[in-house]
């Protein structure tokens, strides 16, 4: 399967700052079709008496998510925050324990592999985190294809998908995540020799087919 990664602007909270990332925002709105999904990551970097100028310029330019707009462990600011667009928790979210304390605060989680532990606890938190009717990202941190490959396996059953890490490194292995278009795949070859193209298809129709969504 493949997924398509959202165009994606990260913020700072000083002012020059800002203009930057609201004219990121407002580019790629420009340059590309009207239904471009565009999100902006703030990175942790702001607070409640200096995010509104961003959120008004965001909704202007129909961004649809806002990730980690304060830091960690001022989550309870979200309950004060107005904002049309979708919040998603980053940083705020390492672990299964830490999904319940941002119901009602985030629209989304963004699991990474790296933060959480591992596959096992980045499915529990899916599942949780859809009980409580938050939708689910699957993200990641700089790493080669062997890094991206358990991660595009959650990407079966997650609403979003934002797995770049490889294509910041100078190299990556022999057998790497193919990037094509905007999109992702991940042959079988990434896994390693002996893994043949059937077993990955078992691993990941078993994950859609526990965890994924009922339509």
């Amino acid at each position: 399967m493949h997924w398509p990664t959202p165009r994606r602007a990260r913020s700072s909270s000083n002012s020059t700052a800002t203009s930057i990332a609201i004219s990121n925002a407002s580019a790629p709105r420009a340059a590309r079709a009207p239904d471009t999904t565009l999100s902006v990551d703030a990175n942790q970097a702001y607070r409640l008496d200096n995010i509104a100028p961003l959120i008004a310029a965001l909704a202007d330019h129909r961004v649809s998510l806002l990730e980690q707009p304060f830091a960690r462990g001022r989550e309870a600011d979200l309950d004060a925050l107005d904002c049309p667009i979708d919040i998603a928790a980053d940083e705020s979210v390492q672990g299964l324990d830490e999904v319940d304390a941002l119901r009602g605060r985030v629209d989304l989680i963004n699991i990474k592999l790296d933060k959480c532990g591992g596959l096992t606890e980045a499915l529990l938190m899916v599942e949780r985190a859809r009980a409580l009717g938050m939708k689910v990202m699957v993200g990641n941190m700089l790493g080669t294809s062997w890094a991206a490959a358990p991660a595009f396996v959650l990407a079966q059953v997650c609403d979003l998908v934002d797995l770049d890490g490889p294509i910041f490194l100078a190299g990556d292995r022999a057998h790497a995540v193919v990037y094509r278009d905007g999109h992702i795949d991940c042959p079988a070859q990434v896994w390693g020799s002996g893994v043949a193209d059937g077993g990955v298809a078992l691993e990941r129709d078993a994950v859609i087919a526990t965890h994924a969504p009922s339509s």
